[in-house]
This record gives C-alpha cells, sequence and structure tokens, in this order.
C-alpha cells in the first residue's frame, strides 16, 4: 500500500508540473502576442537606438575595433542587421569566433554550421575557435543543443567603431 501511495504521489507531482509547464507556456505566448501588438514594427530610427543600446551591452568598446559577443542566435542575428542597414557593412566583411567550452570539442564542426546556418555567415569566415577551460562538475541535459558564443567583428572596423561612439 506504502509503495502504490508513493507512485501515485510521484504521477501526480509529474502531472502538476506537466500542467504548470503548460500555464507558463501559455502565458508566454499570451505575453508575446501583446509585446508585438504593443511594439509593433520598428521605425529606422528606433532600430538604430535599439542597436546601439545593444552594442552598449554587448559590443567591444575597446581597441577601436567594431564586434559583439552573444549566445543567443536572435540578437546576434540583430546586431548582423543592425550593422548592414545602418553602417551599409556587407556580410563578407565579418569575421566571426565561436567562443566555448572544451568539452564540445568533438562537435566543432557541427557549432560551426549551426552558427553558420543561423547567421548567413560563410563557413571561410569563422576563425580558429576560442576553447574555455573551465571544468564542469554538473552534467547538463542541454549539452547536445549548447553552442556557445558568437563573437562578430567587422573586419577594418574602427570608422564604424567611431560612428557608433559618435552615436
Amino acid at each position: 500500500l506504502k509503495g502504490k501511495s508513493l507512485m501515485g504521489a510521484e504521477r501526480g507531482r509529474i502531472k502538476s508540473a506537466f500542467i504548470q509547464k503548460q500555464k507558463r507556456l501559455d502565458l508566454i505566448a499570451l505575453r508575446e502576442s501583446e509585446g508585438l501588438k504593443q511594439v509593433g514594427l520598428l521605425t529606422d530610427r528606433e532600430f538604430l537606438l535599439a542597436g546601439i543600446a545593444l552594442y552598449w551591452a554587448e559590443g567591444s568598446k575597446k581597441h577601436q575595433e567594431t564586434s559583439f559577443c552573444n549566445s543567443d542566435p536572435m540578437l546576434v542575428n540583430f546586431m548582423i542587421k543592425w550593422l548592414e542597414k545602418c553602417f551599409n557593412i556587407d556580410i563578407t566583411r565579418l569575421a566571426v569566433k565561436v567562443g566555448i567550452n572544451e568539452i564540445h570539442r568533438a562537435r566543432e564542426v557541427e557549432i560551426k554550421d549551426y552558427w553558420s546556418k543561423i547567421t548567413g555567415i560563410s563557413l571561410s569566415q569563422f576563425r580558429k575557435t576560442s576553447w574555455k577551460k573551465t571544468k564542469n562538475k554538473k552534467v547538463y541535459l542541454n549539452f547536445a543543443n549548447h553552442y556557445g558564443t558568437l563573437e562578430v567583428k567587422v573586419l577594418k572596423g574602427s570608422g564604424v567603431y567611431y560612428k557608433i561612439l559618435g552615436l
């Protein structure tokens, strides 16, 4: 009886967790829909300002170079589009570098392919991967879905850097 009681309690916890997760996902979808309606499409000026704010947070402020680094594919793509639209930077002027923990060495080709497909940047524009040497004590369930960070750098980008500083 005790075993059946414990199994029933466990099934109840799992069912409850699933219901709570679904409620959370539904709420996120609702808020996203509301947010899209509230924000709408960005004007060119708003797009420029959003990019400046993101560059201030994620971009390089040293060495007179134009570069930024992030792990979020949507943010990386936004910044690439920002460079193209606001500064007339052709995608061929970008050099990129993956930064990831060395425990992902066997996945290097997969990771570069992932970032290349996400950004539309040719594999020939990828530089040597930056391997982070930290020991993970925890085994993450999303190991195969982790793609590290991508640093995007404008080649000969000091002029763009000064324009960004001016803005």
